[in-house]
């Protein structure tokens, strides 16, 4: 199979949307927590929040929302 670029984004968005990669995202998101806890700063920790934790899990559940909606669509048709 010659992998063109919608290939690839196929692939990368099959496996990026899934509960396991969300759960791998808290993870990684979580390493960074205690520093930005240890900052004492209001700022940091909104940054955290933001940046880190709601972008890094939100993807992944936002893909699995939309490839669901769309398995049920196909199905009421």
């Amino acid at each position: 199979m010659r992998l063109n670029s919608k290939n690839l984004a196929v692939i990368i968005t099959r496996y990026v949307g899934t509960l396991t990669c969300a759960g791998l995202f808290a993870f990684i998101a979580l390493i960074s927590f205690p520093s930005a806890l240890q900052s004492h700063s209001a700022v940091v920790l909104v940054a955290w929040i933001s940046s880190n934790f709601l972008q890094l899990v939100l993807l992944p559940v936002i893909l699995l929302g939309q490839s669901v909606q769309s398995d049920a669509s196909d199905k009421r048709m």
